[in-house]
């Protein structure tokens, strides 16, 4: 089943992906990154919103975008590319923001574009071969089959953990 993206609202809360043995089935937000399939659970993802305003902070890490007014909360944004170390947006391109709350704490991850929400069948889901992981790509946690294409499933809730205290806060020094 796909849902459209329009659709997306509140869609969550702290929800972290299964990591037995044995795949469930699961509902995932499909992402785009550097023409790449993405998916997160959608049970991390609160909500999707489109392109903002983002004020840049001085002396940030590489990898936050910024910071916006969301509903009149600070929310800091992370450009999902430079933190997964995929290359950079140009500049002035549209994107998409997807807002993740954990621990009472909003983050938005911008992304390239957010397609749909789909469903997929556990035994679709494999895990990532060991030869394409290491210690800064634990984030990823599985590979869908889908069609003729990989869904690369991402676990937000971990890129949000490596992030810096500084970051969750919204303060830079």
């Amino acid at each position: 089943m796909v849902t459209e993206v329009s659709s997306i609202t509140d869609l969550g809360s702290d929800v972290a992906p299964d990591e037995g043995v044995q795949r469930s089935d699961m509902q995932v937000v499909l992402f785009e990154l550097a023409g790449k399939r993405y998916g997160v659970d959608v049970g991390q993802v609160q909500s999707v919103i489109d392109m903002m305003e983002i004020t840049s902070v001085p002396n940030a890490p590489y990898y936050v975008e910024g910071v916006t007014n969301l509903r009149g909360e600070i929310l800091p944004v992370i450009d999902l590319r430079k933190k997964l170390n995929i290359e950079a947006r140009e500049a002035g391109t549209h994107f998409n923001t997807i807002v993740v709350s954990r621990g009472g704490r909003a983050i938005g991850f911008a992304v390239d574009q957010v397609n749909v929400v789909m469903d997929l069948a556990g035994g679709s889901i494999e895990d990532v071969p060991s030869i394409a992981c290491g210690v800064e790509n634990d984030s990823v946690f599985g590979v869908a089959k889908q069609d003729d294409y990989l869904i690369l499933l991402i676990d937000l809730f971990k890129v949000s953990g490596s992030l810096d205290e500084d970051v969750l806060n919204g303060s830079f020094a």
